[in-house]
């Protein structure tokens, strides 16, 4: 019976905590060229944007929550094989380009119960 009781508590913590760290509330995509912030956009916006600096060409997309590098001129492109992100904190970079993408704000991504 005790043990029942642990679990269930267990649980209702679990689920208390992943609806906390879930929570897309005011998350925004920041991009930098050169360490400079060039743009910001809300992650539920659908974007479609080209950069081009004096350290390469970049195709941003933001679509259906989430983002990505759909093309660049780096020779790595690293960045576009990185695939979509959605969560606080993930990023995306492409260093020959000195361009990155960070998805900031929101509920301070995927924090486990442990480390809270």
């Amino acid at each position: 019976m005790i043990t029942l009781a642990i679990v269930l508590v267990a649980a209702v913590i679990l689920m208390i905590n992943q609806i906390g760290s879930t929570s897309e509330g005011d998350l925004v995509v920041e991009v930098r060229i050169d360490g400079e912030i060039v743009d910001e956009f809300s992650l539920h916006e659908d974007i479609r944007k080209e950069y081009l600096s004096e350290f390469g060409y970049n195709l941003l997309v933001i679509e259906d929550s989430e983002v990505y590098i759909e093309d660049a001129d780096c020779l790595t492109r690293s960045c576009i094989e990185s695939g979509h992100r959605h969560k606080s904190g993930e990023a995306i970079v492409c260093l020959p380009n000195r361009f990155t993408i960070e998805i900031i704000g929101g509920e301070g991504g995927d924090i486990d119960a442990i480390s809270q």
